[in-house]
């Protein structure tokens, strides 16, 4: 399981964050933004990443074969 949010520019941690981490502290989130600057990691779980770097990182094949 994993909590993601997509945003276009803003690299500030969305405030939705802090609402599901009360209720759900120990699942990963993760804020996707298309014009990042620079990658950021928090120590209550949540990590920027630029989009297009994430998504090109991800293993379909394995993906696939985890559902089929």
């Amino acid at each position: 399981i994993l909590i993601i949010e997509v945003k276009v520019a803003d690299d500030n941690p969305s405030p939705h964050f802090s609402t599901f981490n009360k209720y759900f502290p120990q699942i990963p989130k993760l804020q996707l933004v298309q014009t990042l600057l620079r990658e950021k990691d928090y120590d209550w779980g949540l990590k920027i990443r630029k989009v297009s770097d994430y998504l090109t990182s991800i293993d379909l094949k394995s993906v696939y074969e985890e559902y089929h």
